[in-house]
C-alpha cells in the first residue's frame, strides 16, 4: 500500500517518526520510471533551498544522515525530472566535501544513550568514480564528461557484481545508475530475475508492492521498445 502525506511524498507505513527515511530513494525511483506526481516534487528534498543539500524527507530528517543509497535514486529522479540546476548544485556541494556525502550523523539514536552519534568526517559515504561520473551525468556538465572515461569502465564493473555476483542485493541504485549510464537493458540482460528483485524488495514488511510493480511496467516497456 502506497502512502502519501500532504506534500504527495511516499511515506512508509506504519506512520511514527521514522516513516520519511527513505522517502527520498522512494521519490527518486518513482520520478525515474515516470510518476509525473513524483517528478513535480523532487526539488523539495533540498533542504535548506538552493544549498544542494538532500534530505530523506523534508519534514522528518534533517540533511545530516543523507546516504550515498538515498542521493543515487534521488538523483536518477532529478535528473529525470529535468531540474539539472538542483542537480549541479548537488554535484558542487559533494565536490566541495572531496566527494564525500553528507552522512556524518547516525541516523537512528544509539540505544543506549539515546543520542545519535557523530561518525566524524570520514564517517560519510565515499563516492566511487563511477558515482562521480553519475553525478556529471545527472547534471549535465558537459565540461567534465572526459571524467566518463575513467567512471564509465568502473561502472560496467559495478554492474557485473551487482548482476552476476550479488544479484540479490538491493538494485535500487544499480538500477538508477543503469538507466543514467544508458545501461538499462544490459543490466536487465545480466541480471538473472530483475523482475523478483523489486517484487522481493516492496513486498514482505515494506508492503509496497505497488512500487514494484510501477518500475517492472517501466522497465518493461522500455525494453520492449529498444529492440
Amino acid at each position: 500500500m502506497v502512502i502519501r502525506d500532504d506534500l504527495g511524498i511516499i511515506l512508509q507505513h506504519p506512520i511514527d517518526a521514522n516513516s520519511g527515511g527513505d522517502s527520498s530513494r522512494t521519490t527518486g525511483l518513482m520520478s525515474l520510471f515516470g510518476s509525473t506526481i513524483d517528478q513535480q516534487i523532487v526539488h523539495l528534498f533540498e533542504v535548506p533551498n538552493k544549498s544542494g543539500l538532500l534530505t530523506r524527507h523534508p519534514s522528518h530528517y534533517s540533511n545530516n544522515c543523507f546516504t550515498r543509497d538515498q542521493a543515487i535514486c534521488l538523483l536518477a529522479g532529478i535528473w529525470k525530472s529535468g531540474n539539472y540546476q538542483l542537480a549541479r548544485r548537488v554535484f558542487w556541494s559533494h565536490a566541495k566535501r572531496g566527494f564525500f556525502c553528507q552522512n556524518y550523523m547516525e541516523q537512528f539514536a544509539n540505544a543506549k544513550t539515546r543520542v545519535r552519534e557523530n561518525k566524524g568526517f570520514f564517517g560519510r559515504d565515499p563516492l566511487s568514480p563511477s558515482h562521480i561520473g553519475y553525478l556529471i551525468i545527472c547534471a549535465r556538465l558537459w565540461f567534465l564528461y572526459p571524467f566518463l572515461l575513467i567512471a564509465f569502465p568502473w561502472f560496467l564493473i559495478d554492474l557485473w557484481y551487482f548482476t552476476r555476483i550479488a544479484p540479490r542485493q538491493e538494485q535500487n541504485q544499480i538500477v538508477c545508475m543503469a538507466k543514467v549510464y544508458g545501461c538499462l537493458k544490459l543490466w536487465a540482460k545480466w541480471h538473472p530475475n530483475w523482475e523478483g528483485s523489486f517484487l522481493s524488495y516492496f513486498g514482505g514488511w515494506r508492503d509496497q508492492i505497488e512500487i514494484a510493480f510501477f518500475i517492472n511496467r517501466a522497465i518493461s516497456e522500455e525494453l520492449k521498445t529498444s529492440l
